[in-house]
């Protein structure tokens, strides 16, 4: 199954936040019936590399006019070794929006990705996270 990350995630489950683009993460073996159904939104093949803090197989598509970046195998470089994110995928919660069941991480794995990750620019979404949770206990 695939999950929606990072601020879409955050979005969907109820954070004001105006996500850039839509990120989803997937696994490899989901690579195929993802280029079969989006193909004609593709602007970027599915291809492997590794990017600053990032490793994964990614793909780009544009849908409506939003960019949508699928991410497989994907994995996060902290103090010189790269942790794999893929078990966010073992355990998602469906929210449902408008008729639409969505699968995404949790708000609790969300605010480890964004902490793990130690970026000066995820320091606002993390805020954004913990007051939310906050609020809602």
């Amino acid at each position: 199954m695939d999950s929606l990350i990072w601020s879409a995630n955050l979005a969907v489950h109820g954070i004001e936040i105006n996500p850039k683009d839509i990120d989803v993460l997937t696994d490899s073996k989901e690579i195929t019936k993802i280029k079969s159904v989006l193909k004609e939104y593709e602007k970027k093949l599915f291809s492997y590399g590794e990017k600053g803090l990032f490793k994964s197989y990614l793909a780009e598509y544009k849908i409506n006019k939003i960019k949508v970046e699928i991410m497989a195998d994907f994995e996060v470089k902290r103090k010189n070794k790269w942790i794999s994110l893929s078990d966010r995928l073992n355990n998602l919660n469906i929210i449902k929006l408008n008729g639409v069941e969505i699968p995404v991480s949790s708000l609790d794995e969300q605010l480890k990705g964004y902490k793990k990750l130690g970026r000066d620019k995820d320091k606002l979404k993390i805020k954004l996270i913990e007051d939310f949770l906050i609020k809602c206990k």
